[in-house]
């Protein structure tokens, strides 16, 4: 269903990670089970399903709750979610940059998640 599982605050979040080279993301590159997935689990009450995006080339990282990632969708005419709509749609994931990895602010996410619910 997602690459990672996060509990806190009595909270399940489950995260689908994605990293996109460029300044957009293609719709296709989220599976159409892991968005049904996901979707289903946004019904049931303290779990949170989102999606993780990581765009290396400008090195900022958004969360979209699968909600307004399917609105997204949907609102769009095109096959791609550029920087600025993923921004709308979601929370901006302070990234540090160590030598060679990124370190994610993982929980101002979650609050940020939780707030929105």
């Amino acid at each position: 269903m997602c690459d990672c599982l996060l509990f806190g605050n009595k909270t399940l979040f489950l995260c689908e990670l994605k990293s996109h080279n460029g300044k957009s993301i293609p719709f296709n590159c989220v599976r159409q089970n892991q968005i049904d997935q996901l979707t289903a689990a946004a019904k049931f009450p303290f779990i949170i399903p989102a999606l993780v995006i990581f765009f290396p080339d400008v090195e900022k990282c958004w969360a979209v709750h699968i909600n307004d990632w399917n609105n997204l969708v949907d609102a769009s005419k095109k096959k791609s979610a550029n920087i600025a709509e993923i921004e709308q749609a979601g929370f901006e994931v302070g990234v540090t940059k160590l030598k060679v990895n990124y370190k994610y602010d993982v929980q101002t996410m979650m609050k940020d998640l939780s707030e929105d619910i």
